[in-house]
Formats: structure tokens, sequence, C-alpha cells
């Protein structure tokens, strides 16, 4: 009986994940109530892309190396502090995967069992694709112009325009 119980809570924090669809109706709030704010507001989001893809893998680090008593978890347990357990394993596994996904890998944690060699590997690919993405949007979000800004734009055209059609001076023109 209480494994069923321990399966039936895994099952419902699992269910926490579904209410992720919320984040994109606040997303789409927030960029609509702040539009002039689009550059920054792009930039943002890909940080968050960027930290919740590192938890992720960070917690699927951890989990894949308390499988066995001869992965990174069971030879390191003198590395975490007795009073901080659980904060010192999870900022371990982010600092991994962050050096990991960078490509940096700094050599004081690796993958010793062969399910964490696999995890390494994906790891490695998620995060080249993962910053491939990012260095190719930040050009796309600093050139994106919000709705507001590209009406203001396209009127102060049409002014200027128009006052060069009426021989306005230069000076009053600018």
């Amino acid at each position: 009986v209480p494994r069923k119980f321990i399966k039936v809570s895994r099952l419902l924090r699992l269910a926490k994940l579904l209410r992720l669809h919320h984040f994109r109706h606040m997303w789409r709030f927030v960029n609509q109530r702040f539009p002039s704010k689009g550059r920054a507001l792009g930039v943002i989001k890909l940080f968050v892309m960027l930290l919740f893809t590192g938890h992720v893998l960070a917690c699927a680090w951890y989990f894949v190396g308390s499988l066995s008593a001869e992965s990174w978890v069971g030879r390191n347990q003198d590395l975490f502090q007795p009073t901080y357990r659980w904060p010192s394993r999870y900022v371990s596994c982010f600092y991994f995967m962050y050096a990991t996904m960078t490509t940096v890998g700094y050599g004081d944690y690796k993958g010793v069992t062969v399910p964490e060699r696999i995890f390494c590997v994906v790891a490695m690919v998620v995060g080249g694709f993962l910053f491939g993405v990012l260095i190719g949007s930040v050009p796309r979000v600093m050139e994106r112009r919000s709705a507001a800004g590209n009406r203001y734009s396209e009127m102060e055209g049409n002014v200027k325009e128009y006052l060069s059609e009426k021989n306005t001076p230069v000076g009053l023109q600018e």
C-alpha cells in the first residue's frame, strides 16, 4: 500500500507541470499591458527559457545520478553539507548542467555510469541547440519594435514628407 501512495503522490506532482500553460496566458497579458517594452520582455523571455531548461536538466541529472550507488551522487556524498543537503545538491546539479550546456565542462563533476554519460551527451546536444536558438534570437529581439512604435515611426515619416512637400524650412522639419 505505501508504494501505491508514493506513486500517486508522484503523479500528483507531475500534474502540477500541467499548470505551466497558465504561464503562456500570463505572458500574453504582460505583452498586452506593456506593448512598448517588447525588446526587454523578449530578452527576459529568452533568459527565463534558459533558466527553465537548466532547471529541468539539473533535476533530471540528479534523478539519473540517484539511480546507482556508483554514480556522481553516491561518490560525492561528502561534498554536500549535512544541514543543507537539498540546496547543495541542487546548486551542484545546476552548476554541472550549465557547465555541460555551455560546453565549458570544468571536470569537477562528470558522468561515471553509462546512463549518466548518455544523459551528458543529450544535455550537450540540448545545450548546443538552445544556445544556437538563443544567439539567433537575440538580434531578432533587439530589432523588434512594438506595434505602437511602428505606427509612431510611420506617422513621423508622413509628417516629415508633408512638411517637405509644403516647402517648410529645414529647421522646422526637424
